[in-house]
């Protein structure tokens, strides 16, 4: 008997006994004579009629649903016992390993705030902004703020302010000098008066 992909032989077998009108189950026993080499193959002698209606069909379905559905019939049961058990284990967690897990966390809060302060303290006496500092340790971060300082060419931040060449003159004083804004009032007011 040949069986379709996907159809296995205790399906096909079920099958052939429902259509043959054989509800019990292979003995085992091998067939002599002609049917020798179906007996080996499992036939028991009978060949592969189809199934002649959809009645047929469905009760041979349902049952093999109702098979697979035996199988899995516990798949909530064991699911909860699952949950229940994990809870079991964490609340079971030993005192020591919550120490363990609270010791971690501050260590990586403190190495975090490490690197922060060593990050701003370079970023100050280098005069570059921090955000733009790479590295870990000080020497990278000393070598990350003196690439940007050459890329900016500057080798040092000035730290005296650059002085104006001459005086400072106001730009609202225009060309006059040494008048002040009194005087200005009274030469605008001379003119008014005299283009009227």
């Amino acid at each position: 008997m040949t069986l379709t992909p996907g159809v296995k032989r205790a399906d096909a077998d079920e099958l052939r006994r429902f259509n043959m009108g054989d509800t019990t189950t292979d003995t085992g026993t091998a067939a002599s004579g002609d049917n020798a080499d179906t007996a080996a193959s499992g036939d028991n002698g009978k060949t592969f009629e189809p199934i002649a209606s959809q009645e047929a069909l469905d009760k041979i379905v349902g049952a093999r649903v109702a098979r697979e559905r035996k199988n899995f019939a516990d798949y909530d049961a064991l699911k909860a016992k699952a949950e229940k058990f994990d809870a079991a284990q964490e609340a079971a967690k030993s005192e020591q390993q919550k120490l363990i897990d609270r010791v971690t966390a501050a260590e990586d809060r403190a190495t975090k705030a490490e690197s922060a302060a060593l990050r701003a303290e370079v970023a100050r006496t280098k005069g570059v902004p921090a955000s733009s500092l790479n590295g870990a340790t000080r020497e990278e971060l000393e070598a990350s703020a003196d690439e940007l300082l050459d890329w900016r060419g500057e080798s040092a931040p000035s730290k005296q302010p650059r002085r104006p060449a001459g005086p400072l003159k106001s730009g609202a004083t225009g060309t006059e000098t040494g008048t002040t804004a009194k005087d200005r009032a009274a030469a605008a007011l001379r003119e008014m008066r005299q283009g009227l």
